[in-house]
C-alpha cells in the first residue's frame, strides 16, 4: 500500500485549487430548458409507442393475446402469414418495452 507524505501548510496563507469560473445564468437556464424539452419529447414518444403496442395487443386479427408475450404473439402471427406490423417488432427489439408481459 502506498503512503503519501503529509504536507505542512503555512499558517495564514490561503490555499486555492484554482480560480472558479462563474457560469452565466442564462446558459444554465438554456441547458435546463433544453433538457426538460428533450425529456418531454421522449415521454410523448414513449407514450405514443406504448399506445401502438396496446393496439397490437387488443387486435384480434393476430390471434389470442391472453397468456402470450408480445414478441411471441408477433412471431406466431408472422409464421401464420397474418402480416403483423413491422413497427411492433422494431419497438420490441429496442428493449424499452415489455416483450413477454402476459395479459
Amino acid at each position: 500500500m502506498e503512503r503519501y507524505a503529509r504536507i505542512q501548510k503555512t499558517p495564514g496563507k490561503e490555499y486555492r485549487r484554482g480560480p472558479k469560473e462563474k457560469e452565466d445564468p442564462q446558459k444554465v437556464e438554456t441547458r435546463a430548458g433544453d433538457v426538460s424539452e428533450r425529456l418531454a419529447t421522449e415521454a410523448r414518444e414513449h407514450e405514443a409507442n406504448e399506445h401502438k403496442l396496446r393496439m397490437f395487443d387488443l387486435d384480434p386479427r393476430y390471434g389470442p393475446f391472453i397468456g402470450v408475450g408480445r414478441m411471441e404473439r408477433w412471431e406466431r402471427a408472422q409464421s401464420y402469414g397474418l402480416e403483423p406490423p413491422n413497427y411492433v417488432r422494431e419497438l420490441l427489439q429496442t428493449g424499452q418495452y415489455e416483450t413477454d408481459g402476459r395479459l
